[in-house]
């Protein structure tokens, strides 16, 4: 497909597309949520603070389609009541506290969040399966702000 540079070109394609999409900025991604989780499961779920803040802390790069799959397992693992942080999968779950993670410690969060789910929440084999020490993987999960599963 070819590129698509100058604004003459952005106005022809515009002028065929049928309709337009209004989409909601991040900083609305926690009242989307929620709307979200409440169609899914007729208002029997909601998003603590501390969970919607999590969802609005992850880079989505899988757009609306990845936060609805996310509340999806969500909704099917709980029935009713309020939605933890502990409820979200482990590589959506961040702390409130956490400062906003660079590209390369987001790469390093998500990968030791995945090893740690695989191995079952093992440290050992986790660090084992990453290559690196069991010392190392305990700092850097503190350091990213890693939150474990129960």
């Amino acid at each position: 497909m070819p590129e698509i540079r100058s604004g003459t070109q952005r106005a022809a394609l515009a002028a065929h597309c049928l309709a337009r999409v209004a989409v909601e900025p991040l900083r609305a991604l926690p009242g989307i949520a929620q709307d979200i989780l409440a169609r899914r499961t007729g208002g029997r779920l909601r998003l603590t603070p501390g969970a919607a803040e999590s969802l609005a802390d992850h880079p989505w790069p899988g757009n609306l389609r990845e936060l609805h799959m996310v509340l999806g397992d969500v909704a099917a693992r709980r029935t009713a009541g309020d939605v933890t942080v502990q409820d979200l999968p482990v590589a959506y779950r961040r702390s409130g506290r956490s400062r906003r993670l660079g590209p390369l410690e987001r790469a390093e969060h998500d990968a030791i969040a995945a090893a740690l789910h695989a191995c079952g929440g093992n440290k050992t084999r986790a660090a084992e399966h990453l290559g690196i020490s069991r010392t190392t993987l305990y700092h850097r999960i503190r350091t990213l702000g890693i939150t474990l599963p129960p």
